[in-house]
């Protein structure tokens, strides 16, 4: 309803679905397809083949997926950087040591309640 006149939506924000893409060198032939933990901060992380190299090969990149409120998103602490640390720290407790990473883009879409 963005840019739309004449037409009125009653809704609640609640909060921001953040999508943070990154580059990966190094990484390929993982056991699992996706990593989900309990926390709204770095929710899940999806692997798929790398748009980067042309062809049908092994090399992975990632997607992080977090649901942010906009204070949140504000601040450091749950910037792009510090979703690296924690993507970081769970790949080594899957057993993928030393991945390098690098921001391609993050993507925020608002999450809202139609009341």
């Amino acid at each position: 309803d963005t840019n739309v006149s004449g037409f009125v939506l009653k809704r609640e924000l609640l909060c921001y679905r953040v999508v943070d893409w990154f580059d990966c060198r190094g990484l390929y032939d993982l056991q699992f397809n996706n990593i989900i933990t309990d926390d709204k901060f770095v929710n899940i992380i999806k692997f798929f083949k790398s748009k980067r190299i042309d062809g049908d090969q092994k090399y992975l990149d990632l997607l992080c997926e977090s649901f942010l409120t906009d204070k949140q998103i504000k601040s450091f602490e749950y910037s792009d950087t510090m979703v690296r640390f924690k993507v970081e720290d769970l790949l080594k407790e899957h057993g993928v040591a030393n991945p390098r990473m690098s921001l391609w883009k993050r993507d925020i879409f608002p999450v809202y309640k139609t009341i």
